[in-house]
């Protein structure tokens, strides 16, 4: 059986993010509160106590408990994202800073047994039993686009980065120029595979390989003699 390959999507500012994650072989793993769902760890979330009906000073103070003990729980969580495939679109917009940042290709055999893919609901009446750590796993079907994978952790403190081993770099078509040397380099130094990636106008996504033993500075010299990309 093959291992399996993730994709880590990210925006080239700040750069030291990046060089982070390339020289330490590495993934940040934020806190729940740090992603952009809103609703992370709250989905379906019902307060009991909090039932219509009852005073509201009663309501109010039931809600308010209930997500202090909700926000105590998701405060021991870490979680790092991946996603299934590298030719979305959209997480190309919204992840790799508009088309101009990159996208690891990601090795993930050495933990694959603690992934899990996320669930993607309408109805989320069911995960309102669940604890909220667990509803890290889910989101609403809003979200189905990313095609999310997640290490989820309780109480560890040394998953604040998740060490990874990174089978390719792919460098959008449009990144800015003054990023490609320290990029291409960075690959080179590394021997990590590095593409560049495109969509063509009929919204086909291509990878193209590049050698990841020519110098940048040897590569711009021979396409501007020869006329080659």
């Amino acid at each position: 059986m093959g291992s399996m390959q993730l994709y880590k999507f990210m925006s080239l500012q700040p750069f030291e993010r990046v060089a982070d994650a390339l020289l330490g072989r590495r993934l940040y793993c934020p806190k729940p509160e740090q992603l952009n769902d809103p609703l992370e760890g709250l989905l379906g979330h019902h307060a009991d106590g909090a039932e219509a009906g009852k005073p509201l000073d009663d309501q109010l103070r039931a809600a308010l408990l209930s997500m202090s003990e909700t926000d105590r729980d998701l405060a021991r969580a870490r979680v790092c994202c991946f996603s299934a495939r590298p030719d979305s679109m959209q997480m190309w917009s919204y992840y790799a800073g508009g088309h101009k940042g990159l996208c690891l290709e990601v090795d993930v055999s050495g933990f694959e047994s603690k992934i899990v893919k996320v669930g993607y609901v309408d109805d989320t009446a069911p995960l309102s039993a669940k604890k909220p750590v667990e509803r890290l796993a889910f989101k609403h079907s809003a979200w189905r686009h990313e095609q999310e994978y997640r290490l989820i952790t309780i109480d560890e403190t040394e998953r604040e980065f998740l060490p990874i081993k990174i089978n390719s770099v792919l460098i959008s078509a449009s990144t800015d120029p003054a990023f490609l040397l320290p990029l291409f380099e960075l690959c080179r130094h590394l021997r990590v595979a590095r593409e560049i990636a495109t969509f063509s106008t009929l919204g086909e996504f291509t990878r193209f390989p590049l050698r990841s033993d020519v110098p940048f500075q040897e590569r711009l010299r021979a396409r501007s003699t020869s006329g080659d990309p």
